[in-house]
């Protein structure tokens, strides 16, 4: 195991903080005997090989290695080997995610870095895919948990969606476990074609599930792959998912495919099948709001004011007057429910459908900025008129 990791030339790749030589260290000591040099294996390349969403020269050569030790019975803790591995596949190009005004990057030199940042980024989704052979012997392992989170990891093995189907279909047969079967489904539905026979399998699919969590998680993936397709039974399956008990809940929150809670996650779907539910189902997002966490309500106010706004930013000159009953009804909602403000990210959040104010460059929106819109107050305006909303935020009105 490990045998050709000394040939990789580590110090002519980067990571996050300089050059790559430490990396192979840190991959050693993956597999040691001691929990603590493991622990600070995991901390030092979660955060350099991948970095906050974003990946560098060296991320895609570490791909190999890890399913080296994914492959090797006495490796502990593979999950979190898993787990950035489907990180690596989402990440992104640093220069893509930071630079983002166009002075700054409608230059040659700025292209070219990009477009070198993007070979990586490509070279790390294709190497993260190539482990497919290792996620799919995961699936026989004896833990549940191991093998759902192999199963979603082989969502990220687009290019070799031939070879992973048909195991994932066979295995969904005979897999008994709800957290696995849910991760086969969700991966089914990110790796087969928008087809009218894929369509046919997810309804067939739909109907033959009797748990809450499959039932979800079928419509779930079914609207994901379906879009703007999506059978409005599919929809009506979603919007009832709203209705389950906390426990349901719960056991959904925790499978490999979700990082918000349930009411965030079935948004997502509401908005991949597009601006025609929107009167359908933001009532239902409206109602879900009290319920959200500070990161999960970040996610279901994006979604909400796509919906509702039909994913436009509002003019400087729009007012409230401009705005349809079902629009003011979503930004009185965020006004009403001040917790969903805890996260300094719904600023940015909820800025991204207005116009900067007060001469910023970019956007953010506080709650007293939806109140004093709310009021007739122009964008620039710069009162501050919320004691009565604080006071009395049952009785806010336009």
């Amino acid at each position: 195991m490990l045998e050709t990791l000394d040939s990789i030339p580590w110090q002519q790749l980067q990571h996050a903080y300089g050059d790559a030589s430490e990396v192979p260290g840190w991959i050693k000591d993956l597999s040691s005997p001691n929990k603590e040099i493991r622990q600070q294996a995991y901390n030092h390349l979660g955060s350099s090989v991948y970095h906050q969403g974003t990946v560098y020269s060296s991320t895609a050569s570490i791909v190999p290695f890890f399913c080296e030790l994914l492959d090797d019975e006495q490796v502990v803790q593979k999950i979190w080997l898993l787990q950035l591995l489907v990180s690596i596949a989402h990440g992104s190009s640093y220069l893509d995610v930071h630079y983002r005004r166009p002075e700054e990057r409608n230059t040659p030199e700025f292209r070219a870095r990009l477009a070198e940042e993007i070979k990586w980024v490509r070279a790390a989704k294709e190497a993260v895919s190539a482990g497919y052979p290792t996620y799919l012997n995961l699936l026989h392992t004896d833990q549940p948990k191991l093998r759902a989170m192999a199963a979603w990891t082989l969502s990220c093995c687009r290019s070799h969606a031939d070879e992973v189907i048909p195991t994932l279909k066979d295995r969904l047969k005979h897999e008994d476990k709800q957290s696995v079967r849910a991760s086969i489904m969700m991966t089914l539905g990110r790796l087969m074609p928008a087809i009218k026979e894929t369509h046919d399998y997810f309804m067939h699919l739909l109907k033959k599930q009797k748990k809450p969590m499959l039932v979800i998680t079928a419509a779930l993936a079914y609207a994901l792959l379906a879009e703007e397709d999506t059978p409005r039974q599919v929809v009506h399956t979603l919007l009832e998912s709203y209705e389950q008990p906390l426990e349901a809940k719960a056991k959904f929150a925790a499978l490999p495919f979700t990082d918000v809670n349930i009411d965030a996650t079935i948004s997502r779907a509401f908005c991949a099948i597009g601006f025609s539910i929107a009167p359908l189902v933001i009532p239902t997002l409206i109602k879900a709001l009290p319920h959200c966490d500070a990161l999960s309500s970040v996610v279901l106010v994006d979604n909400l004011l796509y919906l509702a706004l039909e994913g436009r930013t509002l003019r400087k000159e729009t007012t409230i007057d401009n705005l349809s009953d079902m629009q003011k009804e979503v930004l009185i909602a965020l006004v009403k429910n001040k917790h969903i403000w805890e996260s300094g990210n719904m600023c940015l959040t909820v800025g991204h459908y207005f116009p900067p104010q007060n001469g910023l460059e970019f956007s953010m929106w506080k709650r007293e900025d939806i109140a004093r819109f709310l009021k007739g107050k122009s964008i620039s305006s710069n009162e501050k008129d919320l004691e009565q909303t604080d006071q009395h935020p049952s009785n806010f009105h336009i």
